[in-house]
């Protein structure tokens, strides 16, 4: 294995966690274009997909990934890699992926995070759209071997899929939160960002963070939108509302942390 160097020696990197259905592909594209001469160190294996999704397929395809990837670029596990990082990064590389902050194997004080979020009431829906699309684009054979979250979203209307989320906590609750904390506590997310990220905003006002994150890094940012998911145009009663917010109220006090720029 590789020695690790001491923290004083290794540089600042920019971590830019990609949370899902925040418009985390718009942000990406944001720092390719914005940093074209940045190395860009791929974490999205890290990601929870199979804590996300609550089945044994989704599970087994997210570890699959993760071991070619790391074969990929010639290391055997997370460890290994982030030695790998510390070796070879320079100054103003870019930690990127649907990764949580505490898996980060790098110190806290020479990263950088960077992340954009969203409603929660409006990424929870979406996320029901987006899982219910892909459910119900699949064949019979291909829907026979998913369940949990994707599942669930195919075939239960909006009430039953709240009613599913509800009796699913550990998949739904204060996910944005267990994403972003640098300890892995939600509770202590809010205090965590605040004192950790270089940079945070919302997708509702992507202008206003790509005008921020401009200044911040001395370079041109630019907007474009990818990757998003078309309304079904339901409306959501108060009720529905009210159940949703109960899921995400540590994630709701991020949301305004993020629209007051951090």
């Amino acid at each position: 294995m590789m020695a690790t160097l001491p923290k004083d020696d290794l540089p600042n990197l920019y971590a830019v966690v990609r949370v899902p259905k925040t418009g985390s592909t718009s942000l990406a594209g944001m720092f390719y274009a914005a940093l074209p001469d940045a190395k860009f160190h791929n974490l999205h294996f890290l990601g929870n997909e199979d804590k996300q999704t609550g089945d044994f397929y989704s599970s087994f395809r997210h570890h699959r990934r993760q071991k070619r990837f790391l074969r990929k670029i010639g290391v055997a596990d997370e460890q290994a890699l982030f030695a790998k990082i510390q070796a070879e990064a320079v100054e103003g590389d870019v930690l990127i992926g649907h990764f949580p902050m505490s898996k980060v194997q790098y110190p806290l004080e020479r990263l950088q995070p960077i992340t954009m979020l969203r409603d929660p009431v409006a990424r929870f829906l979406s996320r029901y759209r987006y899982d219910r699309v892909g459910y119900q684009k699949r064949n019979w054979i291909r829907r026979s071997y998913v369940g949990g979250q994707l599942a669930a979203a195919g075939t239960r209307d909006l009430d039953s899929y709240i009613d599913f989320a509800e009796a699913h906590r550990d998949l739904f609750r204060n996910d944005m939160a267990r994403q972003l904390s640098t300890s892995g506590d939600p509770q202590k997310a809010l205090d965590e960002v605040r004192q950790h990220y270089f940079h945070i905003g919302t997708l509702e006002q992507i202008d206003r963070f790509a005008v921020e994150l401009q200044e911040k890094l001395a370079r041109p940012v630019q907007v474009e939108r990818k990757n998003v998911t078309p309304s079904d145009g339901a409306v959501v009663s108060p009720q529905q509302r009210s159940r949703i917010e109960s899921l995400v109220d540590l994630d709701m006090q991020l949301y305004t942390l993020a629209a007051q720029g951090g």
